[in-house]
């Protein structure tokens, strides 16, 4: 499972407005990740009919029955121990979106660089692979430029 994406769950459970602000084109798409499911989960249920922010009780009613219901259930127990105060949960949830996006771009870079080595990218391959690594050399320099 993903850190990343255990955090944004937390964070989109606390608030279900934040929800529709998470790319879940970026999630991960494998079975094994619950908190990918859980998050397109929220993120329809927000679609659908806006839950309030602190509805914790609300979110388990909802999906009460369903395939996600001891999922929840088990999110929920850890919200209470891991409680994000409203003045952080913005901050923590936009870094949390950086991460995320953050680690798709590595890894469409690193399945680009393996696309190089066994036979070529195309034209439109190549083109996004120099975006992404001009990406990762502007974010090395920032890194940088914090550190000093």
């Amino acid at each position: 499972p993903s850190p990343v994406e255990r955090k944004l769950l937390m964070m989109v459970a606390q608030r279900p407005e934040l929800a529709l602000r998470v790319p879940v084109e970026l999630l991960s798409c494998e079975p094994a990740h619950t908190e990918a499911a859980l998050l397109r989960a929220l993120q329809d249920v927000q679609q659908a009919t806006p839950l309030p922010a602190g509805a914790l009780g609300q979110i388990m009613e909802r999906f009460r029955g369903s395939a996600y219901q001891d999922a929840f259930a088990e999110l929920i127990g850890e919200i209470e121990e891991n409680y994000f105060d409203a003045e952080t949960l913005e901050a923590v949830f936009n870094d949390s979106l950086e991460r995320l996006r953050q680690a798709a771009r590595e890894k469409e870079f690193a399945a680009l660089n393996e696309k190089a080595t066994k036979g070529g990218l195309s034209a439109e391959d190549l083109l996004r692979y120099r975006q992404l690594l001009l990406q990762k050399q502007q974010t090395k320099k920032e890194l940088s430029e914090t550190d000093l």
